[in-house]
């Protein structure tokens, strides 16, 4: 998040609090207590995507805030799934180099207690591949159409883990409803 950004929603939130904050009189309940700081905050990428002053900020609101960077963004996906207890039954794939497919597959994988794992238009990247080794998936769900991960990537999934299944749509849009549907049918 850009630092002028970041700066105006504290600046809004201190603001918001200020206005709504009641006024203290004896026969008055006190204002409830604040929330306690989440227990981790992890930053995902290394300094070029994440500079060191956005860990600096939410450091402010953490206790624990770390960074888990790889030396590519599909190394740092596989360093990423070490932090999780990966349930096997189902890991989601969507390609590596967008992110339209990939962030609706995140939000599915994370319903699911899997993992989410990058992989090439036209391949699967060793990291990737290292991640599909440990976690031994009874399903793959591909993310988007063949022009997003094309069908040889597929059939190599599918010959080396076995079931591959892909959910897609004409477009992105259309290609998250249809996850959606997948994961909630009614």
């Amino acid at each position: 998040m850009p630092r002028h950004l970041s700066t105006s929603i504290i600046a809004v939130l201190v603001l918001s609090v200020a206005v709504t904050a009641p006024a203290t009189a004896s026969d008055e309940e006190p204002p409830p207590e604040p929330p306690p700081p989440p227990p981790a905050v992890v930053v995902a990428g290394g300094t070029n995507v994440i500079p060191n002053g956005t860990s600096a900020h939410l450091e402010a609101c953490a206790p624990d805030v770390r960074r888990v960077a790889g030396s590519d963004r599909f190394a740092t996906a596989r360093a990423l799934t070490a932090l999780a207890d990966i349930d096997p039954t189902t890991v989601f794939v969507a390609q590596g180099r967008t992110f339209a497919d990939a962030l609706p597959a995140g939000a599915a994988a994370n319903l699911a207690g899997s993992a989410l794992v990058l992989v090439e238009r036209d391949g699967v990247p060793s990291s990737s591949r290292t991640v599909l080794d440990q976690v031994d998936p009874v399903t793959i769900v591909i993310v988007g159409g063949t022009a997003v991960i094309d069908e040889a990537t597929e059939s190599e999934l599918r010959a080396r883990y076995g079931s591959v299944e892909r959910v897609a749509g004409a477009n992105r849009y259309e290609t998250a409803v249809a996850l959606a549907q997948r994961q909630h049918p009614d």
